[in-house]
């Protein structure tokens, strides 16, 4: 098939998306049909917020990399300290979301269509599901979510860091300060 001469030819596979629900052999781009136009809308759409997203979140990321190397953090500590408090309480917040899903997930289970292959997870489980535990178990990880997260915005808060004379002062206290 491949590309015939004197035929336009879409660059981007997200173009060329939108260009297949049109009729672009006659040349005039007529939508073939309403679901293909939303479609082709919904795709063009998507890939907006997605890169939008991405920069947004790039953004951020850099901004805390830079409070912190700057030592503008609440945290008065060697920047190279406070990065890793906050890897750490990022992992550490990552593993108790993740222990809550499973736990959750498998406290309804039987634990014998296990016991026989996987002992030690056998025994675990018997001991989760025991009584009360598992809501013990939840009030203890929300406490630990919340010095987590609290310890995380002792490093990444910056009260005193300065706008930049390029950055406009409402984009500032919309994206900074709030």
């Amino acid at each position: 098939d491949g590309p015939q001469r004197g035929v336009w030819t879409w660059p981007s596979p997200l173009i060329r998306a939108a260009a297949a629900a049109m009729d672009l052999e006659r040349g005039d781009a007529k939508p073939v049909c309403a679901e293909g136009a939303a479609k082709a809308v919904g795709l063009v759409l998507s890939g907006v917020k997605y890169m939008l997203s991405t920069v947004l979140t790039a953004a951020a990321v850099a901004f805390v990399c830079f409070g912190v190397a700057t030592g503008e953090a609440v945290l008065q500590l060697p920047p190279a300290a406070n990065y890793l408090i906050l890897v750490f309480v990022l992992v550490l917040l990552a593993y108790l979301e993740g222990l809550q899903v499973a736990i959750l997930a498998l406290e309804a289970q039987d634990g014998e269509l296990f016991r026989a292959t996987h002992p030690r997870a056998h025994r675990l489980h018997s001991l989760v599901t025991r009584g009360v535990n598992v809501q013990r178990f939840l009030v203890g990880r929300q406490f630990y979510v919340v010095f987590v997260v609290f310890l995380c915005s002792q490093v990444t808060t910056f009260p005193d860091i300065e706008r930049p004379s390029w950055l406009p002062g409402f984009l500032w206290f919309a994206l900074v300060q709030t």
